[in-house]
């Protein structure tokens, strides 16, 4: 699966890995909200604060996502954290 960025808004050509972090799980949030035609209330949220816990633990770092997601590869591990969160709780929601 590849994941995209949509950028609607005016935003600098250098975007910050934290930035990048929050638009690729929230667009896989919307993708899965579509696939599975179903609000998923909470998944973003939950998923998001346990891949930061579970990166933070990994790396050492506070969790603070601005702390914590530095490089473009911090961005896509704690995103491919993110998604596999995601993917049990989906599992889970539409069993």
């Amino acid at each position: 699966m590849k994941i995209t960025i949509d950028l609607k808004e005016d935003v600098s050509p250098a975007l910050p890995p934290n930035y990048v972090y929050r638009r690729l799980f929230m667009e896989h949030w919307e993708r899965l909200q579509k696939k599975h035609d179903n609000k998923l209330w909470g998944l973003a949220n939950a998923c998001d604060i346990s891949a930061r816990a579970l990166y933070s633990h990994k790396t050492g770092r506070s969790q603070n996502v601005k702390n914590l997601i530095l490089t473009y590869t911090d961005a896509e591990e704690c995103f491919e954290l993110f998604k596999q969160f995601a993917d049990v709780w989906v599992r889970n929601c539409s069993g």
